[in-house]
């Protein structure tokens, strides 16, 4: 998960200088994976939820954050950035 944030990983846009991070990127399917197909052949496209959960810092974890956004694509894109956010909301209020 430290990775996912902080070696380049799907979480990246949820990293906060200073505040170490751990998190797991992911996306949910919206219909089955058959469905998705017939309807791409129709040229139709069907988007994914997008979701970001984490906790930081690393050693001492203090707070932990989830994001699930309805329609937001792969989690890196927008969930991450939102908890990103929500992160440094947090450092700036409470850590030292």
């Amino acid at each position: 998960m430290w990775r996912s944030v902080n070696d380049g990983g799907t979480g990246n846009a949820a990293r906060v200088a200073g505040f170490d991070i751990c998190g797991k990127t992911g996306s949910t399917q919206v219909v089955s994976r058959e469905h998705a197909q017939q309807l791409a052949q129709q040229g139709r496209e069907v988007k994914t939820h997008s979701w970001f959960s984490g906790f930081g810092p690393r050693d001492d974890p203090r707070v932990v954050v989830t994001v699930l956004v309805e329609y937001g694509g792969g989690g890196g894109a927008l969930a991450a950035v939102l908890a990103r956010d929500l992160f440094e909301l947090y450092t700036r209020k409470y850590a030292r």
